[in-house]
């Protein structure tokens, strides 16, 4: 983000998801609205903000319970 030269940037893709489960993630995601998430990604030992960089996620439906998704995120820092 220019100040922070060290942030963190991931690809994430899920394993297939039970229909239920990728309901359940697609709701989070689109609450989420821009926003930033805590998570621990990669080697993280404690929890880090995040935000979906750029707002959008796809998903692959693959046949009953097996629905897989895929985003980028980016450390998110305080201004």
């Amino acid at each position: 983000d220019g100040i922070n030269a060290k942030s963190r940037a991931y690809d994430i893709t899920s394993i297939p998801l039970t229909d239920n489960h990728a309901q359940a993630l697609d709701a989070a995601l689109s609450s989420l609205n821009g926003s930033y998430f805590w998570s621990r990604l990669g080697g993280d030992t404690e929890p880090r903000k995040y935000r979906l960089n750029p707002f959008q996620w796809q998903s692959s439906f693959d046949g009953p319970n097996r629905t897989t998704f895929s985003f980028k995120v980016n450390e998110a820092f305080d201004p």
